[in-house]
């Protein structure tokens, strides 16, 4: 564990120190927010409440959930380990003191922690600053939502690795995680869960949408303790299956490398 901790801290530290990197990022943040907080001022002109969400509500829904999702986001760890597959370097790799799954778990966590402080606290400043404070927010479930924030950042990254994983079969899998993150931004960010259509909304809710973004996205703007049990039994649920689905798969991608003599 100590191993793991220690990747985590290192990479942590290295993402602080190139924190310029962030500009572009935040120039998109900024952009995307403008566009989004301007629609939704448009559908609340002449009405106060939209499937239960209040003007105030859906646009700190908004904001929280494109910090939440543009800070999970991590391209050069991505690409990295699908290289590491593709060029063969896992080879060397599978042979370290530690598990590849859960060595890129840690790595992607360090890296994606500082992102996700970074842009959630922009948030919050430009969420109070033009939309005034959250309805109805009660500090005192803020240990709850750290919890289930935490466990959307991981679930995101073990699906994430999943994703990449995939490269032992699939020679390019970019369309893949694109589809993935369109899933994430169209019915995570852009739309709430009650905004879809009432057809749709179980569907999603079985997705990694109601875990990673939804959920914990919820609870800040409109906290429920039955939405809050719902919400962290799923994602316990989803904990577990993608870490042992991940690796399982990573199981048989080195089986099939030895296979193959490598």
């Amino acid at each position: 564990m100590k191993k793991y901790f220690h990747v985590f801290k290192t990479t942590l530290i290295g993402k602080i120190q190139y924190f310029s990197n962030l500009t572009v990022e935040l120039v998109i943040f900024f952009l995307i927010i403008f566009i989004l907080l301007n629609i939704w001022t448009y559908v609340y002109s002449d009405r106060v409440i939209v499937n239960g969400y209040t003007s105030n509500q859906i646009m700190w829904y908004v904001l929280l959930a494109e910090a939440f999702c543009i800070g999970n986001s991590n391209e050069v760890f991505a690409n990295e380990m699908s290289y590491d597959i593709k060029s063969g370097n896992i080879a060397c790799k599978i042979n370290k003191p530690y598990n590849y799954v859960f060595f890129s778990l840690s790595k992607y966590l360090g890296d994606v922690i500082v992102k996700i402080l970074f842009f959630i606290s922009i948030g919050i400043i430009t969420g109070i600053t033009f939309i005034g404070k959250i309805q109805n927010f009660n500090i005192r479930n803020i240990l709850l939502l750290i919890l289930v924030y935490i466990l959307g950042i991981i679930i995101n990254s073990l699906i994430n690795i999943v994703v990449n994983l995939s490269s032992f079969w699939i020679e390019e899998n970019k369309p893949v995680r694109w589809v993935y993150e369109k899933i994430i931004l169209m019915f995570g960010v852009m739309f709430p869960l009650e905004m879809l259509p009432i057809w749709l909304q179980p569907v999603v809710k079985f997705t990694p949408v109601f875990t990673c973004i939804y959920g914990p996205i919820k609870l800040t703007v409109d906290f429920s303790f039955n939405v809050f049990y719902r919400i962290i039994a799923t994602q316990f649920l989803y904990l577990v299956g993608f870490a042992f689905f991940a690796l399982f798969i990573y199981k048989k991608g080195v089986r099939k490398i030895n296979a193959n003599g490598g």
